[in-house]
């Protein structure tokens, strides 16, 4: 039988880059499939910057991570239980100028009869007055075949982030993203 660990490790999170996106743009309405409703969207190219909101900070030996998203989609479902989930692919280039993959699942409580309101569309979620906001949580990893970022891809991240409804349709999403360390 494994010894109970009595010791905890703590970990540290390093702040890597934000971006905020207007996610009024090309979306696909699938519709019902089986546990939710599916919504596809699809990110306008080099629209959405990449910024670190500390400024000129030093990440792990390297600048601070900026840039576009030049492209990106998330194929989204709206579960049955009021849980919205992400799956969205991204790809960044930086201001350096190197290429990120970046790769992401999630998950966000839509509220209290988020679904049946997303469906039936009575009452709207959200209004231009008053938004309903979200809290989002995602995991992305990287991939690139720059040795500037590499670091990148040998690291689990972490993102906490806000989505903004308005009359039941996403609009916008900011993120904080943090690799492990």
């Amino acid at each position: 039988m494994i010894a109970q660990r009595r010791n905890f490790v703590p970990r540290n999170y390093i702040y890597i880059f934000s971006y905020d996106a207007d996610l009024e743009m090309y979306r696909q309405e699938i519709g019902f499939v089986p546990g939710g409703v599916r919504v596809n969207v699809f990110a306008k190219p080099d629209e959405t910057r990449v910024y670190h909101a500390l400024g000129e900070a030093t990440v792990l030996e390297n600048k601070s991570l900026k840039g576009t998203v030049v492209w990106g989609g998330d194929w989204a479902l709206v579960r049955e239980d009021d849980i919205g989930l992400l799956d969205v692919k991204l790809t960044i280039q930086t201001d350096d100028p190197e290429t990120l993959d970046m790769t992401y699942k999630g998950l966000y409580p839509a509220g209290p009869r988020g679904f049946r309101q997303l469906v039936s569309e009575k009452p709207l979620v959200g209004t231009d007055k008053k938004p309903f906001k979200a809290p989002v949580y995602i995991a992305p990893t990287f991939d690139t075949s720059s040795s500037r970022y590499r670091w990148l891809t040998e690291r689990q991240c972490v993102g906490y982030g806000e989505v903004t409804i308005v009359d039941s349709v996403i609009r916008a999403v900011s993120f904080d993203i943090y690799a492990m360390d």
